[in-house]
């Protein structure tokens, strides 16, 4: 059969239809990809001046956590509210998690911003896969990643050597308060056009408090499993850490999508890809500018470059899967989802051994492209599959259950890492062997997604006769 005619205005993610809500998605991801990148940069700079390296992993981690709450919140009110208002409502508790962050003159109060930050950026996290799903057709959704993909270029470029200028010209604490009229902007420019273009599904779920109750009981089980991990030397530390690490399997069982144990084929399997894929790259992004700026003595703009260098191959990548899928459409997606994975393993072990000196220090700058390029293309396809099986009514559900995996499996990589970074600093090591065992276990799990990854497309039911 040959492929439906199109008009001018189904074409492009630029033509009149569709033209204010795709600039209004780009804006929002391009104000929380700057932000990503900025934090990323100083954090270690942040960890000094307020004394708190033991500290650093929970940094990332609050931010996460919190994020899964933010996350279930925000797909619950999208599925009931449309877009607009939680749009709103979420863009100013990460507001205010940013002011938080900025005044604050010590960790803890540090932390407290990141938490709220994440709280906020975890509901905003919900919109565009919703809006994805609800606004575009098939044929455009590729290109729609590919260009959400394409906004970090901006931050991946400039947003390291922002940080670290206004951090070099004024303090770190002004970078967090430069975020702020950015998001102000995107406000005015979003959310009247959310507004027009986003409506409260028809028939939504009732409202699952327990869904809501356990997103809970998540994020506290895994702040529990990091706190035990860092408990080192104590009685506590391994009946603490096992406690956390019930409470959040527990919680993932009513959160997380039956089968995703097994690793069930359709959107279970995909969503342990999208996980282990953000534990992997995430946890890696935490840690390299940390044994780039400690281990290889580079300044923090040397090592903010190279988060540069990932987050462009990643728009690379995505790019050039959107180019494939408009031209094999659905039957190349699992072989392009393998392919990422395989380029991210190898890219982030190269990347390990050599921040921690084993390898020279520039052949961190082919694995970081290499991981860049297969999140690119095994990230983003991976999210194609899924948008493609998910039922009507259920955007905001699966929304929830994508973002809640991958935030919680990042946040555990960064709390994991930073134990083992808290651990050395306690046995007064050097800092290369925490991160190398950090580096390991990441590179373990993102094994993971060659299994997951030859098991994201469900296979079609043969019609009885």
């Amino acid at each position: 059969m040959s492929a439906p005619v199109l008009s001018p205005e189904e074409r492009s993610l630029f033509s009149p239809k569709y033209r204010n809500i795709t600039i209004g998605l780009l804006l929002a991801i391009l104000t929380t990809a700057f932000e990503a990148m900025a934090v990323a940069t100083i954090l270690p700079e942040v960890a000094r001046s307020l004394d708190g390296l033991q500290y650093y992993g929970w940094a990332f981690s609050a931010f996460l956590l919190s994020n899964i709450i933010g996350t279930i919140v925000g797909g619950e009110l999208i599925d009931r509210m449309g877009s607009a208002r939680p749009f709103a409502i979420f863009l100013l508790i990460f507001a205010l998690g940013l002011v938080v962050a900025g005044a604050s003159g010590n960790m803890g109060v540090f932390i407290l911003g990141r938490f709220l930050q994440g709280f906020g950026a975890g509901g905003l996290n919900a919109v565009p896969f919703s809006v994805m799903s609800q606004v575009f057709p098939d044929h455009l959704r590729a290109k729609l990643l590919a260009s959400i993909s394409s906004a970090w270029v901006l931050p991946s470029l400039f947003g390291p050597i922002l940080a670290s200028s206004i951090a070099s010209a004024s303090s770190w604490h002004m970078v967090f308060y430069s975020v702020i009229p950015l998001l102000i902007l995107v406000g005015f420019l979003t959310i009247p056009t959310l507004q027009k273009s986003t409506f409260p599904s028809p028939n939504p779920a009732p409202f699952d408090v327990r869904r809501f109750r356990y997103s809970i009981l998540m994020a506290t089980g895994a702040a529990t499993l990091l706190a035990g991990l860092t408990l080192q030397q104590s009685f506590w530390m391994v009946p603490v850490a096992l406690l956390g690490a019930v409470l959040t399997v527990l919680a993932c069982r009513v959160i997380l999508p039956t089968g995703i144990f097994r690793f069930a084929r359709g959107i279970p399997s995909g969503i342990i890809v999208r996980g282990c894929s953000a534990f992997a790259f995430f946890g890696a992004e935490a840690f390299i500018p940390l044994g780039l700026v400690e281990i290889q003595k580079f300044s923090v703009t040397q090592a903010g470059w190279l988060l540069t260098v990932g987050g462009v191959s990643w728009s690379i990548g995505s790019i050039v899967q959107a180019r494939m899928d408009s031209r094999t459409g659905p039957s190349g997606r699992e072989f392009r989802v393998k392919l990422g994975m395989f380029l991210l393993s190898i890219g982030i072990l190269l990347v390990g051994l050599s921040i921690t000196g084993i390898l020279p220090a520039l052949v961190s700058v082919l694995g970081w492209t290499l991981s860049g390029l297969g999140m690119g293309l095994g990230y983003a396809t991976n999210s194609l599959i899924i948008l493609a099986q998910v039922k009507e009514g259920e955007s905001g559900k699966v929304s929830s259950q994508l973002n809640s995996a991958e935030v919680l499996l990042a946040a555990l990589a960064a709390g994991i890492g930073g134990a083992l970074v808290a651990w050395g600093k306690t046995q007064e090591l050097s800092l290369a062997l925490p991160l190398q065992l950090t580096f390991l276990v990441l590179v373990g799990v993102s094994l993971l997604t060659w299994i997951a990854g030859s098991r994201v497309i469900q296979p079609a039911r043969k019609s009885s006769m």
